[in-house]
């Protein structure tokens, strides 16, 4: 039953994503420190705390879905998977430009309240990363319909991928932007991953 399932097989594929997946949320932290210091860093981490607040909100609905994706396509209910999978997706994105709206008008404000007037240049940085984040809030469900559709190495695969390029591009942006650069690089990161998760998603279907 393990064998037919490839239980051993996606463990593996997993763990492997889980372990590239750290090169893409703490190397930028180790190039800043590098090139501009502890001061940059410190607003940096802030501005990602901030801009990873509503992903964090989010978080329960993605441990969530890949049961309900993986009972709809066990009994063949592919479409309906699809359908659910585009709903949360726009649902999710709302609520994240929302979100985003809101940070533009009072942004500046939170941050001087929560963390002080020092910090308020996190603004900035935070706008930037944002959108990084709301590309990640919008293909919230791809991971787990690929995964609940046996695409487990593809996962595996694009996250490989996209941490390649994210490493060609994170280095020279940071060292010509400091944090903005930063931002900019996760944004390219997870641009190009929803490109390849989408674009496998499709080749599925269209074999299937």
């Amino acid at each position: 039953l393990i064998k037919e399932l490839k239980i051993f097989s996606f463990i593996i594929y997993k763990n492997f994503s889980v372990s590239i997946r750290m090169i893409s949320r703490q190397l930028d932290i180790v190039i800043l420190g590098k090139l501009y210091g502890a001061e940059v860093v410190g607003i940096y981490r802030i501005a990602k705390e901030v801009a990873n607040l509503i992903s964090k909100l989010i978080d329960p609905i993605y441990q969530a879905i890949y049961p309900a994706f993986a009972r709809l396509i066990a009994t063949n209910k592919k479409e309906d998977a699809k359908s659910i999978a585009l709903k949360i997706s726009l649902y999710a994105g709302g609520a994240g430009i929302v979100f985003y709206m809101m940070f533009i008008f009072l942004g500046e404000w939170s941050i001087s309240l929560a963390f002080g007037n020092d910090f308020v240049s996190a603004y900035g940085i935070t706008l930037v990363y944002f959108i990084a984040i709301l590309i990640a809030i919008i293909s919230l469900p791809l991971v787990p319909l690929m995964d609940s559709s046996g695409l487990v190495k593809y996962t595996f695969t694009n996250q490989l991928l996209a941490t390649i390029l994210y490493m060609i591009v994170v280095y020279p942006l940071i060292n010509m932007y400091s944090a903005i650069g930063a931002g900019i690089a996760y944004i390219i990161y997870y641009f190009s991953w929803s490109l390849l998760v989408l674009n496998r998603i499709y080749r599925y279907n269209k074999i299937q």
